[in-house]
């Protein structure tokens, strides 16, 4: 119960706050990585993904271009 109470409060923060929530969750996870179990199908994707950067690093975004984008699609 108290979890379902926590979700719906949570629920109703505005969008900037769920946000920073979420990535400080998460980084409570990453405190200790062996909380972070992932799929076959990420470890798959991951790999994929790691090829394609291999063949060609130039290829993509970086985390700054990442970050504005995302911003950007907070603030729309």
């Amino acid at each position: 119960m108290v979890a379902k109470n926590l979700l719906n409060d949570v629920l109703n923060l505005p969008p900037k706050d769920r946000l920073d929530l979420v990535h400080r969750l998460w980084d409570s996870l990453l405190d200790d990585p062996v909380n972070v179990v992932l799929s076959d199908e990420q470890k798959l994707e991951l790999d994929r993904r790691y090829e394609q950067y291999l063949k060609d690093p130039t290829e993509g975004s970086t985390w700054e271009e990442v970050e504005a984008f995302v911003r950007a699609r907070l603030r729309a």
